[in-house]
């Protein structure tokens, strides 16, 4: 798992090529350093977890302007694909300062189950 402020937009996947790498749920449109990143993560089999599950738009915000008028994404969870199926919510916080991400995990293949069938309800 690879937590940071990447100062890259990665959008969402409406916007971009990438649907197993970025969710539906990303904030701001796609920029060079997010291009960057959305391959980094392609190559390397990861995904960016805190843009696939809904959230609030003001919970998923990590940066604002001075103004208060614009508003990004730029902090990222970023984990391994194959480990995605195990995770069942994924929110970051931030203070402008401090990245704090709260990640819930599946416990056991029961869960897990579960968890596919509340996921195809939706």
């Amino acid at each position: 798992m690879i937590l940071g402020d990447w100062n890259a937009k990665v959008g969402d996947d409406s916007e971009v090529n990438w649907p197993t790498v970025v969710g539906k749920f990303g904030v701001g449109v796609c920029n060079e350093w997010g291009e960057r990143l959305l391959q980094f993560c392609a190559i390397n089999n990861l995904a960016i977890a805190n843009t696939m599950y809904k959230h609030k738009l003001s919970r998923r915000v990590t940066w604002i302007s001075p103004d208060g008028n614009t508003k990004n994404q730029i902090d990222y969870v970023i984990m391994q694909r194959a480990n995605m199926k195990l995770m069942k919510n994924c929110l970051e916080s931030t203070t402008q300062q401090t990245l704090r991400p709260r990640i819930t995990f599946i416990k056991d293949s029961t869960s897990y189950k579960n968890n596919q069938k509340e996921k195809t309800r939706k």
